[in-house]
């Protein structure tokens, strides 16, 4: 809930911090979806304020489940900076973020996310590293002494590559446009290299501070391993809201 407190706080804190430099940037999405690792189908809302000032991007954001939960409502959250730079008249925006994902009462996620990211005409790139870090929560060690008899409470993934590859039907400028993808990551959870997700997704700007977005993704099982075996599908809509300049 503390999570859920703090997004609107900064959301109604960054709308009256506005000035001509700045701009306060609110996303929500709604997934829906199914997969392997869920019995039913899953429903999910997704809010990331954000606050732009000059070429700094300063974020959080937390993802809800309003349908089958697996631990919490809290499915995961962040905090997040992006700085965008120009390196020979081309923009690149660098990426840093922490999230938390208490996905079992038993076991808890973290993840440091470091990318770069670009785009140009009808295509954006993203390329980064996620390193991951599981360990066992304080109920799992008072339930079970024993539960870190190697007295490693913690398992680490310090390298893992994500990418984000899109190419769009029109300039990336145009009003409403039309792209189809590969990644291994989202939002809010982040797969192994070999756990490409396929997209295809709907964008368009409704109007000067409002813009609509709707994407089909397609989780696959692996790709020749045996990593990854939720196959599945989501839907993920919803809107973008930009308040200042």
């Amino acid at each position: 809930m503390k999570t859920i407190f703090a997004s609107l706080f900064l959301s109604v804190f960054m709308i009256y911090c506005n000035n001509t430099k700045s701009q306060t940037q609110i996303e929500s999405s709604f997934i829906f979806g199914q997969n392997q690792a869920k019995s039913k189908d899953y429903l999910n809302f997704d809010i990331c304020p954000s606050y732009q000032f000059d070429k700094w991007n300063f974020g959080i954001g937390t993802e809800l489940a309003l349908i089958k939960p697996d631990n919490s409502i809290i499915n995961a959250s962040k905090i997040d900076v992006e700085r965008e730079i120009a390196i020979k008249n081309h923009n690149i925006k660098i990426y840093g973020g922490f999230y938390h994902k208490p996905f079992s009462k038993y076991m808890r996620e973290l993840d440091f996310v470091i990318k770069l990211s670009t785009e140009t005409g009808h295509f954006k790139g993203t390329i980064g590293n996620n390193s991951r870090i599981w360990r066992l929560s304080n109920e799992a060690m008072s339930q079970w002494a024993l539960a870190d008899s190697s007295n490693v409470k913690s398992k680490k993934e310090w390298r893992n590559l994500i990418y984000n590859f899109a190419f769009y039907l029109k300039d990336l400028d145009n009003k409403w446009n039309i792209g189809v993808g590969i990644t291994n990551y989202d939002s809010f959870f982040f797969n192994h290299e070999t756990e490409p997700m396929l997209f295809s997704n709907y964008e368009n700007k409704l109007s000067e501070i409002l813009s609509l977005h709707v994407g089909l993704w397609f989780q696959q099982a692996g790709f020749a391993n045996l990593q990854a075996q939720y196959y599945g599908f989501y839907i993920k809509g919803g809107l973008i809201c930009k308040i200042g300049k």
